[in-house]
This record gives structure tokens, C-alpha cells and sequence, in this order.
């Protein structure tokens, strides 16, 4: 069965899953390699700096991917253009807020001898969370339009992109070290 000759939903339903399950699974995949270069000490302090960073990206993300499904699900198209462009300005603006909480909030954080991390490695891990609700928001509106391959292209080069920096600086670590 080929998957040209299948309906459009049914296609859409293939590449967005497909792509979902790939941007998960590269986590799944890249945790032997991690935990095969790194120490227990290391993979402990990994995994608090890594649910540090969920919860700051669960705050700058505000679900802003979530408000534009509810708020432009019924709507006609110019109306669904609107609210997509509105909710795209607040992430932008979110993400222009959130850089310099991030540039102040960093150095405290390195204080914290839990941690035991620089400010570089926290600004390193943090920074790119200030973009987390842009892009999601920029995912959503692909939904939205179905435009599944864009989805699709765009969801596998932001994961194979993380595993690439997850990989080189995995590589630079136990090379520093």
C-alpha cells in the first residue's frame, strides 16, 4: 500500500504522527549514548538542569499553541489569520521579555551549589526556551492550514538538529573533562 494513494486526512494523520514520534524518539535514542559518556553524578545533575528547564518553558510558553487551537477553531479565515497573527506577536513578545529574565536569572541559578553549573551551561539550555512558544505557535498554525509536509519537515529538522547540539556537547564535555 502506498502512501500516495491514500486520502489527504489520512496522509496528514501519517506525517504528523510520524514527525511526533520521531521528535520523542530522538530523546529515546540519544539517552544511551548520554548516559554511556557521562558519569552518574553528571546524568543526576543532567536531569536538574533538564526539569529545570521544563518548568521554565512550561512559564514562557504559556500555552500560546493551545489558545490559538480553542480561539480560532470555529472562526472564518480572516478571523483565523487574525488571531494567529495576534497570538505569533505575543510569542515574539514573550520571547523579547523572556531574554533578559534569562540573562538575570542565570547567574542566580549558578549560585545554587545543588546545581553546580555555570552560568554559560544555564544560559546554553535556557535561552533557547525564550523561542520555545514561537515555534510552537509557528507548528500550530501549520496544523491549522494542513499543511502536514511543512509540519512534518520543519518537526525533524528542529529534532535532528537538538540531537546534533546534544551530541557535540556531549562530545565537548567529556572532552573538557
Amino acid at each position: 500500500m502506498q502512501i500516495w494513494s491514500l486520502s489527504t486526512p489520512i496522509k496528514n494523520i501519517i506525517l504528523y504522527g510520524t514527525s511526533i514520534v520521531l521528535m520523542k524518539g530522538v530523546s529515546l535514542i540519544m539517552l544511551p549514548y548520554i548516559a554511556t559518556h557521562l558519569s552518574q553524578s553528571e546524568l543526576g545533575r543532567l536531569e536538574v538542569l533538564s526539569t529545570i528547564a521544563i518548568i521554565i518553558s512550561i512559564i514562557f510558553g504559556l500555552s500560546l499553541h493551545e489558545a490559538l487551537y480553542r480561539f480560532s477553531g470555529i472562526a472564518n479565515e480572516n478571523k483565523k489569520n487574525k488571531i494567529t497573527a495576534d497570538i505569533f506577536i505575543l510569542s515574539l513578545i514573550i520571547a523579547a521579555i523572556s531574554l533578559p529574565i534569562i540573562w538575570i536569572l542565570c547567574p542566580l541559578l549558578s549560585q545554587i551549589s545543588a546545581l553546580k553549573s555555570s552560568t554559560l551551561e544555564l544560559e546554553l539550555l535556557l535561552i533557547p526556551l525564550a523561542f520555545e512558544a514561537v515555534v510552537m505557535v509557528v507548528l500550530a498554525a501549520l496544523r491549522m492550514k494542513e499543511k502536514a509536509w511543512v509540519f512534518f519537515l520543519l518537526n525533524n529538522r528542529k529534532s535532528t538538529s537538538s540531537s546534533t547540539v546534544s551530541h557535540d556537547c556531549t562530545s565537548l564535555w567529556i572532552w573538557r573533562y
